[in-house]
């Protein structure tokens, strides 16, 4: 946390609770660590977590609403968080909400409230119906043309959103077509994010994660063709690494140091990283010390200090673009997708640079 000038909350308000059953959901597995089967965050905690969240005194106060699927908690807690929001909060207080959702449940009580709000709205979409139906299904069924529904809603009203995309086996095969296709929607803001999970027998990648050299080779076309499109289009992924050439600061954990956010579960219980939810990393629970000890706790500081580069990275020309990625990508001595930075930064550097000066001349 930066001195309280800003603080990150992602909360999850049913847990890992999902009215889908995605193969690849990296979060599934965390509903293990309670013994509820369709756990919902109290009014007491939904209190008591905005209390101290607005109580740090910090300038911006962001909740990141996240699952399993939000949605699930229904829309009358959502008012109710804004009600809270208004109570607590002191007059200079910037509060912002966004919610990351399977959009299933969208409709258009949600989307008038969502727009009212003003609250950025994220919706995974895996890309065209033949993509989006590989993974993510409900009760062996496909999702998309109900996805597709929720998003048409959602620009009818004007409610800001972008869509993000889980980069598998089957999409991560055609950048182009997926970046292409996302745009022919309308869809004007994106996120992609490589899938990379471990089988717990094996310990190998499973036959759903990518590999290094494909995710090189997606970074790589869709971002000949983002340059093309700018300013019209927005992607995450590029747009994070011109605001670190330019600001000198990246707004992205992944290209940057840890500990940029909290994650609140549904019962109070704290954690450093949406990765790192497990009985390790427990930081403890709003309900016994405040979000600010938490946030200040020598479990939290033994977090920060785990993240250590590998000696390899030291003399990588391209450390100063990836800062060593994210450190649940880390194999032993190497980030899983160092080879996919190099391929790209290798292809691109030159066009960032020239970015850049535009930029800030």
């Amino acid at each position: 946390m930066n001195c309280w000038e800003s603080i990150t909350l992602l909360v999850k308000p049913v847990s890992a609770d999902c009215n889908l059953s995605c193969a690849y959901c990296f979060y599934s597995p965390k509903s293990m660590l309670y013994s509820e089967s369709h756990p919902r965050m109290s009014e007491e905690t939904l209190k008591m977590l905005t209390e101290q969240a607005l109580g740090t005194g910090a300038r911006t106060v962001s909740f990141v609403w996240q699952g399993g699927e939000p949605t699930l908690a229904g829309l009358e807690f959502y008012k109710k968080a804004v009600q809270l929001q208004e109570l607590y909060r002191y007059p200079v207080q910037k509060i912002s909400n966004s919610i990351q959702t399977n959009g299933i449940l969208i409709d258009d009580p949600w989307a008038k409230f969502l727009k009212s709000e003003n609250w950025l709205v994220g919706v995974s979409l895996d890309g065209d119906e033949a993509q989006h139906n590989s993974y993510r299904i409900d009760g062996g069924g496909g999702t998309y043309n109900r996805v597709r529904k929720a998003l048409r809603l959602l620009q009818s009203k004007n409610v800001p959103y972008n869509v993000l995309a889980l980069l598998n086996d089957v999409n991560v095969k055609t950048p182009k077509g997926l970046y292409s296709g996302l745009k022919k929607e309308g869809h004007r803001y994106m996120q992609f994010i490589p899938c990379i999970e471990y089988d717990s027998d094996t310990g190998e990648p499973t036959n759903y994660s990518i590999t290094p050299e494909e995710y090189g080779q997606f970074l790589i076309e869709v971002f000949d063709e983002w340059v093309k499109d700018i300013p019209n289009v927005y992607v995450r992924d590029f747009e994070d690494i011109m605001i670190r050439e330019v600001t000198g600061a990246s707004p992205n954990c992944v290209y940057s140091e840890c500990g940029k956010y909290l994650v609140v579960e549904y019962n109070g219980d704290v954690y450093p990283c949406d990765f790192y939810v497990d009985h390790e990393w427990l930081l403890g629970n709003i309900h016994e010390d405040s979000i600010e000890e938490l946030a200040s706790s020598e479990k939290f500081r033994e977090f920060m200090g785990k993240r250590q580069l590998p000696s390899n990275c030291e003399t990588c020309p391209w450390l100063r673009y990836c800062n060593g990625g994210c450190q649940k990508y880390m194999r032993v001595d190497l980030n899983y997708f160092c080879d996919s930075y190099k391929m790209f930064f290798e292809h691109a550097e030159e066009k960032i640079q020239s970015l850049k000066n535009s930029l800030t001349q």
